[in-house]
């Protein structure tokens, strides 16, 4: 790995560890559950960005679907861990 830019492809930044359900969709009720956060250590984060941008540049569109597996993955995540925030 670490083997990208400096960048990752735009659209693609950073994230603060979310809080509270926010986003409810218009066919999602008013009922709120508890949502874990999800945080990254910085120097993971630097790798996994460094990445999307590596595979983005190996096939256009690479890095966005790998980015969306690892969002996807996230999710999964936080919907089935115990209330606190994760740090990778």
């Amino acid at each position: 790995m670490g083997r990208g830019g400096g960048t990752a492809i735009e659209g693609i930044s950073r994230r603060p560890c979310p809080s509270g359900s926010g986003g409810r969709g218009p066919h999602e009720s008013g009922t709120t559950f508890p949502v874990t956060p999800l945080k990254y250590h910085e120097a993971a984060e630097d790798e996994l960005l460094n990445e999307i941008g590596y595979l983005e540049l190996r096939a256009k569109g690479l890095g966005r679907r790998f980015y969306a597996k690892v969002r996807r993955a996230e999710h999964l995540i936080t919907q089935n861990a115990p209330t606190s925030c994760f740090s990778f």
